[in-house]
């Protein structure tokens, strides 16, 4: 069988193939044949393999249209704002300490840590029998200087009807020795001299007294019942909580965009939640960060403590608080990602015919994340902000994802003539 295939693949035929069978196979000389055999089989499978073999087709080229996602461009006012982070520390803190010298004989009972008192309010009672006898010294000392100087009018009196008496004409100066006057003049120097020390008298004896100097609360005391204390001995330490302020660090190039007649805002997500606070843009120091560089700016924050609005949250000093510094509005421009940046100042824009198209951008703000672009795009443009391995312009694209940035609207209201053309947001950037 193995032998009428092979000679059946070289072309032979079937008349042919018989005559060999018939002549060969019953020859002797059949094992003398078998290699040329194996060789023909050989050959015939080669040729059955060759012919026998699926042919390649041919398939129609398959164009690839990558997919991208775009943002949509929407002009209006936008906002750039920073975010950093500060550590709140009280507006006034004071080591309070007495006017004069004395053996503290009373404090107040509510006059402890953590005690919040009103201005006036008193804190510490010290001795004042010694204050009591040195006013009433200085009390005596003004009525003998009124005395002195009633009985030097009286003398310029009696002077001043002599001359008229004598009647000599004198000069000017001797006239003036002669109507004592210099004398007068110490007499008065004395009572007002007298006068001051009693008014200084009174207050001393005030001073014993040691009352709160503003509304605040008490951080620590270090006096005692018969503690003997000087001019220099601290009593209280002491916090105004009327204001405190926050110190926080920018960049220097956000300073030109500060707004700094704007209210920033403060967050503190893991105690207050999704509730903010409030603050005044006091000024911008004139240093800078010995280590990074950067520029200081110093915030007010009215009721710290929520005494008087409950509904806020509570600041303390020494809290580190998240800051959310306003700049100024910019109109007619775009927010775009910085994702979708190409070469720092470009983006690929999809056109009408859905074909990439390579826009260079006028950048007026550039944050971290979002920068805010002036003069280069129009409204309802899209923006790649997908990354592409490779692209040209002109490529063709499908678009599979469309956003739009939605960002927080700023805290204080557009005019009715904005609100009615163009919508305020508020491009977030983050310090680190």
């Amino acid at each position: 069988g193995l032998l009428q295939s092979a000679m059946f693949a070289g072309g032979l035929s079937r008349q042919y193939l018989v005559l060999i069978r018939s002549t060969y196979l019953n020859k002797p000389t059949i094992k003398s044949l078998l290699p040329e055999c194996v060789v023909l089989m050989r050959a015939g499978l080669t040729c059955i393999l060759m012919t026998s073999r699926p042919k390649p087709q041919s398939r129609p080229a398959v164009v690839y249209t990558p997919k991208v996602d775009v943002q949509i461009v929407s002009l209006g006012t936008h906002k750039p704002s920073w975010i950093a982070g500060g550590q709140v520390r009280a507006a006034e803190h004071i080591q309070l300490m007495a006017e004069v010298d004395g053996v503290v004989i009373d404090i107040n009972p509510i006059a402890t840590p953590g005690a919040l008192l009103e201005p006036g309010q008193w804190l510490a009672q010290l001795k004042q029998d010694s204050y009591k006898f040195a006013l009433i010294q200085q009390q005596s000392a003004v009525i003998q200087a009124e005395s002195e100087l009633a009985l030097e009018h009286g003398r310029q009196q009696l002077a001043q009807e002599e001359l008229v008496l004598a009647d000599e004409k004198l000069t000017i100066s001797n006239q003036a020795l002669v109507l004592r006057e210099p004398q007068i003049a110490a007499a008065k120097a004395e009572l007002n001299k007298a006068r001051a020390h009693l008014q200084q008298a009174q207050l001393d004896l005030i001073n014993t007294r040691i009352t709160m100097p503003f509304r605040g609360k008490i951080i620590e005391r270090t006096i005692g019942h018969r503690s003997r204390i000087s001019s220099t001995t601290p009593l209280f330490e002491l916090i105004n909580v009327d204001r405190f302020w926050l110190e926080v660090k920018v960049p220097r190039h956000f300073i030109q965009w500060l707004d700094t007649q704007a209210l920033a805002t403060l967050h503190q997500p893991s105690i207050w939640g999704n509730q903010s606070r409030q603050a005044r843009i006091l000024q911008i120091r004139p240093d800078v960060d010995s280590s990074d560089r950067q520029a200081k700016v110093v915030l007010e924050i009215e009721d710290p403590l929520a005494l008087e609005n409950t509904n806020l949250p509570k600041l303390f000093v020494n809290d580190f608080v998240e800051v959310t510094l306003p700049g100024k509005a910019l109109t007619n421009s775009a927010n775009v990602a910085t994702k979708a940046l190409l070469n720092n100042n470009q983006v690929w824009v999809v056109n009408e015919k859905k074909q990439l198209e390579l826009r260079e951008l006028s950048i007026s703000f550039r944050g971290r994340n979002h920068i805010i672009v002036q003069q280069s795009l129009a409204h309802g443009e899209q923006i790649v902000t997908s990354r592409l391995p490779s692209a040209n312009a002109g490529m063709a694209v499908e678009i599979s994802k469309t956003t739009q940035e939605h960002l927080q609207p700023y805290s204080q209201p557009l005019t009715q003539s904005q609100s009615r053309s163009q919508p305020m947001t508020q491009v977030t950037t983050r310090n680190e």
